[in-house]
């Protein structure tokens, strides 16, 4: 086709505008194709390159989940003929691989309906078959997604070739957002058909326009710069004239063209200025694609928070629109919603097909080979001389086990390989077609006046009624016709006729308007029923006033979701055994499987008497003719003795193992789907399941056979799907100091707290349960008043997501509150330092003084004990005496003087000197500076950092209501005279109390599930060899769980015991 041809030449020419060395091959042979991808490889592998792009437009086709690009010239008339003619996509992307490129993609606008095999004996599908990149830096895209048909279009490029072009040369988009942004056009341009696919393997950013940004700034620049240089010659030519002019009008002119031309300089250094900075900008993206995946990490982890805010803004943004979508009424409908959940369950089908085809081929060639390996055991092993006929056979039969059991182990390993390569593949779609059907089945539409027709009949003069029709429509697909009356209630006359005229006259004149409800439910599995709820006519001349309402009334409208496109049904019969056992079912003489059993009808002439045969196991058979009206007929429950008519209450959108108790029924939910039969009347419900995150309960109604069907969508029970959450704790639990511990909380959108429970995971693991959706998920630690982490976290029903954490520090604000504390504190520091600097210094001196009296007075004293020893008459004793007396005294005082100057002086003194406090107080500064800068930061991208985290979170209080007690001595209890401690251990199992008045420690055992407790046992001091209890008065358990820990304050003791 010429416009393959169109789309591979303005593709190249795109790329070679951006940078890129371009290897073309326009309506190329096989050989051509592979000649082409040789030399592609080759030039890939000549030097380091960071983007090698292969781009192919043409015929492309998918056969037993391997994809084949068809070349030019060929003729294939059968799937065996591809292998020969086509080339496979595989080839390709192995080629890449072996290059030495940063980052490889293939883009394949391949997509196209299959030209071949028109002969109906094809097992090829439609489009092409998923397919995951190879190696870590490499992306595959589709123009649309697997199994789809890609559009040609009409005008010179196909939708998403033209989507590419139009988006690859928008500079700064990194390709994933690129991918995003042609997938939005591609769905613009095919209203909505089309959807391109990619799937990537890579970390960081890549750029495919990064050279060019490069290049082309860089071109620029040089010539702005030449143009300035001009502009600065001019100017000082002109500065000269100026100065020799002879005339001031001379003068005057080329002063003010010098003012223009100084303007023009000022604007090209602008100009240039701003070239620099993309010029810059480019160059920081390519070293960016070439720094190591360690640096790309750390640039993620300070972008995190930014994505952050800029995924909420979007968010935001998105919600915003789909609530002006909806006040414009352009909100999508139900019929949409159902188209989009048959298209997900065709692809999703789709898939599984093509790994079942790939698991049987798998299966078939191992089994083949090793048949092969058996049969090739007597020709490898032949038969010794020694040996016996029968021995030869059971050796034979020996290896040939070992084979076949070679064969089973490689069968079961591919085998879980194959799937779980489909679990990742399906998941996906899984998810996507479960939010579908939720969003659907919790949706409510209502359509106003000007979708909705009053048509009034004539009036009833018996029955003093209006009989009313309001007819609705939701698009093309979608009508309802809704019976509803006008009622005059007045006895007098004149009232009457006032009401009367009151709704004659807004029905002639057209003032009266409908206004009809209805919500989707499924029914049964790939059965879907659009049930009206409330129709109001209203009275467009009273103010939009209510006239009259009917709830619940009008037939169900039925479709089927099964395969293609939504289908509408007519009705549907629900048939069952009454008698508790299986029945065989025939419909109208046709085998219809067993009971329960529903049947459908496709179109009005359908409808009518429907005669069904039960046939039950002991022999016993029985034939009725039911009426099979329009809508959901009354569930048809049969005996060979009767034939009962029930409703049914059914119950959509459950969890898996989901169990639904009814009235005295249980039953677990199947496709989240659980049904019960029933006679009119009023019953209650309560919803139990090991995916709820609160158990739903309610009750419903059974109004009546002429409305046998109660639907109840999970979100009426007052229940949620549960998601978990996993925080492996190995990579932070040796980084958190002793008795710290983490602490998890989640945030909607809007900021509040969610609600969730703390699970018990393994010894390293953290498990966060919590409803379904999209939060914000924040982590701290227990000594932390702040968020210390947060980031955006999508929790799926029924899963469990994992979030890694590789360490968890105190937060920014505590770090600066912290900082700042301690600054305060060197303040007060240096400010009392000077004056206890003084005052040391000064009792240091008294000190000295102190010392130098006490060594003199020593000396002397020495020197007046010698006189006296060498006295002669009284008087010499006496005075020597005195002197003695004196330098003793003087003595004491010195030492006294010394011993207290000194120390006092000492200490004082002692500390660090005035510098290196100022330096310590700078470093405190910086610390300051630097935690404040990024409190901030953190704080503008997103505002939870700056939230003070609830003392009790709401996530964890609950309802406070009186349970029961335990007295000391009363019921067997014992040890709890003085009670002074409560301890429980970490599993929950047992609570522990400390006695002080008994010397003892009381055991209690605790049921996990309801926390009840019930008394075991006691421990007393000085009984059973026990020691240390003696004024026990607290109690702790060790982390691991395996010892509590009690403190026996008269003892001065710790007594330890193991626990079991």
């Amino acid at each position: 086709m010429l416009q393959f041809t169109n789309d591979a030449q303005d593709i190249a020419a795109t790329l070679e505008n951006l940078g890129y060395t371009v290897n073309r091959a326009l309506d190329a042979s096989k050989g051509e194709m592979q000649r082409a991808v040789d030399a592609f490889q080759a030039a890939a592998s000549q030097r380091e390159v960071e983007v090698a792009l292969f781009y192919y437009a043409g015929h492309g086709v998918e056969h037993e989940g391997v994809n084949y690009i068809i070349p030019v010239g060929a003729d294939i008339n059968d799937e065996y003929e591809l292998m020969d003619q086509g080339l496979s996509v595989e080839r390709i992307t192995v080629a890449m691989e072996r290059s030495r490129a940063a980052f490889n993609m293939v883009v394949m606008d391949a997509c196209r309906d299959n030209p071949f095999f028109t002969s109906g004996r094809s097992s090829s599908g439609r489009g092409l078959a998923a397919m995951s990149g190879r190696g870590k830096g490499s992306m595959i895209v589709f123009a649309t997604s697997p199994g789809n048909i890609a559009a040609d279009g009409r005008g010179r490029n196909s939708p998403f070739t033209a989507a590419f072009i139009k988006h690859a040369v928008t500079p700064g988009l990194e390709v994933s957002a690129l991918m995003r942004q042609v997938n939005g056009t591609v769905r613009e341009l095919t209203g909505g058909k089309q959807a391109p696919w990619f799937n990537a393997s890579y970390t960081g950013e890549v750029y495919l326009g990064a050279l060019k940004d490069l290049a082309g700034a860089s071109n620029r620049i040089s010539a702005v710069n030449g143009e300035i240089a001009a502009l600065e010659n001019e100017i000082a030519q002109r500065e000269k004239a100026i100065a020799a002019a002879r005339s001031q009008a001379e003068k005057r002119r080329l002063e003010a063209e010098q003012q223009r031309s100084r303007a023009e300089e000022a604007a090209r250094r602008m100009q240039s200025e701003q070239l620099q900075e993309i010029a810059l900008r480019a160059q920081e993206t390519l070293e960016q694609q070439e720094a190591d995946q360690f640096l790309r990490r750390q640039m993620e982890q300070q972008l995190a928070g930014q994505r952050a805010v800029l995924a909420k803004q979007a968010q935001e943004r998105r919600a915003r629109l789909e609530e002006l979508k909806a006040q414009d009424g352009t909100a999508e409908g139900a019929w949409d919603q159902l188209i989009g959940i048959t298209n997900l369950k065709t692809a999703l089908f789709e898939v599984n097909t093509r790994f079942d085809k790939a698991l049987s081929l798998m299966e078939n060639e191992v089994r083949a080979l090793y048949d092969q390996q058996v049969e090739a055991l007597r020709e490898n092993n032949p038969k010794e001389p020694f040996e016996s006929q029968e021995e030869y056979e059971d050796y034979i039969a020996e290896l040939s086990a070992e084979v076949r059991s070679r064969q089973t182990n490689e069968l079961e390993q591919r085998r879980e390989e194959l799937n779980k390569t489909r679990s990742t593949e399906t998941a996906g779609l899984s998810e996507q077609l479960a939010q579908a059907k939720a969003e659907l089945s919790s949706s409510r539409f209502v359509l106003g006046a000007g979708s909705t027709a009053v048509k009034v009949a004539a009036f009833n003069i018996g029955d003093k009624v209006f009989p009313m029709e309001v007819s609705a429509k939701d698009g093309d697909a979608i009508a309802f016709s809704i019976p509803v009356s006008y009622s005059l209630k007045s006895g007098d006359r004149s009232a009457l006729r006032e009401e009367y005229y009151r709704v004659y006259s807004a029905d002639q004149s057209g003032g009266l308007a409908g206004e009809l409800s209805y919500r989707a439910f499924e029914l049964y599995p790939n059965i879907w029923a659009l049930q009206p709820e409330d129709t109001k006519v209203v009275n467009l001349l009273e103010d939009d006033a209510v006239l009259t309402r009917s709830s619940g009334s009008g037939e169900a409208l039925l479709v089927s979701v099964s395969e293609g496109e939504p289908r509408k049904l007519t009705a549907a019969l629900l048939l069952e055994s009454g008698t508790g056992e299986e029945a065989r079912l025939k419909i109208n003489g046709k085998d219809a499987g067993s009971t329960p059993h529903l049947y459908l009808a496709a179109s009005e002439t359908d409808l009518g008497t429907v005669r069904a045969e039960f046939q039950w196991p002991g022999g016993d058979s029985r034939t009725y003719a039911l009426s099979l009206q329009a809508g959901v007929n009354p569930v048809a429950s049969a005996t060979p003795e009767n034939l009962k008519h029930l409703g049914m209450a059914v119950f959509s959108g459950l969890p898996t193992a989901t169990e639904v108790k009814l009235d005295r029924t249980t039953r677990q939910a199947q496709n989240g789907l659980a049904l019960f039969t029933l006679p009119e009347g009023r019953y209650d419900y309560r919803l139990s399941g090991p995916w709820l995150f609160e158990s739903g309960s309610g009750n419903v109604e059974i109004a009546g056979l002429e409305n046998p069907l109660a639907a109840i969508n999970l979100a009426d029970t007052g229940a949620q799907t549960a998601a978990e959450i996993s925080l492996p704790l190995a990579a932070i639990a040796e980084t958190l100091p002793a008795r710290v511990s983490l602490e998890v909380r989640l945030y909607q959108n809007d900021g509040q707290e969610a609600p969730m429970r703390i699970l018990k995971g393994s010894t390293n693991t953290l498990l966060v349960r919590a409803p379904a959706g999209q939060y914000q998920l924040a982590l701290s630690r227990s000594d932390d008043p702040y968020n210390a982490r947060i980031s955006p976290i999508h929790a799926a029903g029924e899963q469990r997501t994992e979030h890694l954490i590789e360490e968890l520090p105190l937060s920014a604000h505590t770090q600066w509150e912290r900082a700042q504390a301690a600054l305060d504190r060197m303040e007060r520091q240096i400010k009392t330092r000077k004056p206890r600097t003084t005052l040391g210094v000064t009792l240091l001196g008294i000190g000295a003084a102190g010392l130098g009296t006490a060594i003199l007075s020593s000396f002397m004293g020495q020197e007046v004990l010698n006189t006296y020893n060498n006295g002669v008459t009284p008087s010499d004793f006496s005075e020597a005496r005195k002197a003695i007396d004196t330098w003793n005294g003087a003595f004491i005082a010195g030492t006294i003087a010394a011993g207290v100057g000194i120390v006092a002086g000492t200490v004082l003194s002692l500390g660090p000197s005035s510098s290196k406090l100022e330096i310590q107080r700078n470093s405190l500064q910086g610390k300051i500076e630097h935690y404040g800068s990024e409190y901030q930061t953190l704080l503008s991208e997103q505002p939870l950092y700056g939230r003070v985290k609830s003392a009790t979170p709401e996530h964890l209080a609950s309802s406070l209501s009186y349970s029961t007690v335990f007295k000391d001595g009363s019921g067997g209890v014992d040890g709890l005279s003085g009670a002074k401690f409560v301890a429980v251990s970490q599993d929950g199992k047992n609570v522990y109390v400390a006695g002080a008045n008994e010397d003892a420690l009381a055991v209690f055992t605790r049921n996990t599930t309801t926390g009840a407790l019930s008394y075991s046992t006691v421990f007393k001091d000085g009984s059973g060899g026990v020691d240390g209890l003696d004024g026990a008065e607290s109690v702790a358990v060790s982390r691991d769980g395996k010892n509590v820990y009690v403190a026996g304050f008269a003892d001065d003791a710790l007594a330890v015991f193991n626990r079991e």
